[in-house]
């Protein structure tokens, strides 16, 4: 335990830029005023960023706003905020509002190869949030979801193809022992949204890993996938049903509940398809129990 505290610091500390992280100065937040040089990265919590003069570094925000004036000769990120450059801004970094919106009404000089706004004219990841300024039709969303839940379909149905006795050993063991499947799936989901959103703020904030997200987004779903085999599979056997067909449907009515919940909430359907496939999870970790239990016996 004490070695893997180890690693994640040494992680962050290689990942995360040395920010400085800034109080807050007055009601408008961190202002470098004009004709000033700051040296160094500068970097808020929920305070607002205005830069009139010259940073000499990054300029990072978490959930603040940033408006540029100035120059800055790094990146400039707000990871919840928006992003503002007025006439004669300079940038010679990327940019970034990850769910946010990056004004540039009078373009200016951005000379790093990235730029990101986050909401993407209402389309993007900022829809997703609750609350958040721009938000999906109910139309999209049910789009959305259901090409996400046919894509879910089918990866279950080949996990089934490829591992079919693992699959139905921990669909047995689901049935075997339901309430501990589930509560070994809730503490996985709870977990995996711990590292997900950890590992999805150091790439973000280091800047490695803008091409790298998708990738971790996309990673971070396996066990889900796997679980919504696991989950079908017990599902069917207990509507007494049989064969590669059956184990579709049988994923299909788990995966039908999030599709509903999407007609209001993305975000929501997301929690809901964790919550239902968690258990398959759970049955697959009673499975590797009870493997290694039987190992140590005969051992």
């Amino acid at each position: 335990m004490k070695r893997l505290g180890i690693l994640l610091i040494v992680l962050l500390v290689l990942l995360v830029p040395p920010f400085a992280l800034a109080n807050t100065h007055g009601d408008a937040g961190l202002v470098v005023a004009a004709g000033t040089t700051r040296t160094g990265n500068v970097a808020t919590f929920s305070e607002p960023i205005i830069v009139n003069g010259v940073v000499e570094g990054d300029v990072t925000s978490v959930t603040g706003a940033i408006v540029v004036r100035g120059s800055v000769e790094g990146d400039v990120i707000s990871l919840f905020g928006d992003v503002t450059f007025e006439p004669q801004a300079v940038a010679e970094g990327n940019v970034m509002a990850a769910v946010g919106h990056v004004q540039m009404d009078a373009a200016p000089a951005v000379a790093g190869r990235s730029v990101f706004s986050g909401d993407l004219a209402g389309q993007g990841v900022s829809s997703l949030i609750p609350g958040s300024a721009t938000q999906m039709t109910v139309g999209k969303r049910f789009v959305v979801a259901l090409v996400l839940s046919l894509l879910g379909l089918v990866i279950a149905a080949l996990i089934n193809l490829i591992w079919p006795r693992s699959i139905g050993s921990a669909a047995r063991a689901l049935l075997l022992a339901p309430e501990r499947a589930t509560g070994l799936g809730v503490v996985w989901v709870l977990l995996s949204l711990l590292v997900v959103g950890l590992g999805t703020a150091v790439l973000v904030l280091s800047l490695v890993g803008l091409a790298l997200l998708p990738l971790w987004l996309l990673l971070a779903q396996v066990p889900f996938l796997v679980g919504l085999a696991v989950s079908g599979r017990a599902l069917s056997a207990q509507l007494q049903l049989h064969g590669m067909l059956a184990q579709v449907i049988g994923a299909g009515l788990i995966i039908l509940a999030p599709l509903i919940v999407a007609l209001f909430s993305l975000t929501l359907a997301f929690v809901c398809f964790y919550v239902l496939t968690g258990a398959g999870i759970g049955g697959l970790a009673l499975l590797r129990v009870s493997v290694v239990y039987r190992n140590s016996r005969t051992a």
